[in-house]
């Protein structure tokens, strides 16, 4: 599976931003053919997406824990000691409740989860290119 998500990609080659034209001689390029990076850290990390999500997806479908609902909109999330409980309205429109453990959003830095659930309870994804960290709001 590794293979067939993580592209092969071995040399990166810099260009100026004011470039469009990527055969322009590079100012930088560095060779990551290697498993440890170079540093001793992962060189680089990417993915070929609709693969991946395939790959999730049947991972899902064959765990009878899981269950993918796509099209679905979330409109509350609460939480007490020991369960999660979140309202959303499924791809028909029809308003649905669950209950669980634990809640993973996957619904983007602009959805219900991130704008409406954390946020106002203080817990602000920022990302260190903005010189913070995410977790402390301290700079990076």
């Amino acid at each position: 599976m590794f293979t067939d998500i993580i592209p092969d990609m071995d040399r990166f080659n810099f260009v100026g931003g004011v470039h469009s034209d990527l055969s322009v001689k590079p100012f930088m390029s560095i060779d990551y053919s290697t498993t440890e990076g170079g540093t001793g850290h992962v060189g680089f990390i990417c993915h070929k997406q609709p693969v991946l999500e395939k790959a999730i997806r049947g991972a899902i479908e064959e765990n009878a824990f899981s269950d993918l609902r796509v099209s679905s909109t979330i409109v509350s999330i609460r939480e007490d000691n020991d369960f999660v409980y979140v309202e959303y309205t499924s791809a028909d429109g029809t308003l649905r409740k669950m209950r669980s453990r634990f809640m993973v959003g996957a619904d983007g830095k602009t959805g219900y989860t991130r704008k409406k659930y954390l946020e106002p309870k203080g817990i602000i994804m920022e990302q260190c290119s903005q010189s913070v960290d995410p977790l402390k709001h301290q700079p990076c």
